[in-house]
């Protein structure tokens, strides 16, 4: 996957969102010690209102989120 078409967000030490220009996301917590966990998945999102909304409520973008992209994959 492209890094332009992704981007990472973070709101603390544990709670991210994956977002993706084909219109998907994933919500997730990483947990020490044991991993991460799905909370969310989403289809049919808008790319860069969403993440102007998650801006807005105090979400931070980190980044790409490359080693992330295995959760997009709906399993």
């Amino acid at each position: 996957m492209d890094a332009s078409n992704i981007r990472l967000f973070q709101k603390n030490e544990q709670d991210f969102v994956l977002l993706c220009k084909d219109g998907r996301a994933v919500q997730f917590r990483i947990v020490p010690g044991e991993g991460y966990h799905v909370v969310r998945r989403l289809e049919g999102v808008d790319f860069k209102p969403t993440g102007d909304g998650l801006r807005q409520e105090g979400w931070n973008c980190v980044g790409p989120g490359l080693e992330y992209t295995d959760l997009l994959e709906y399993k």
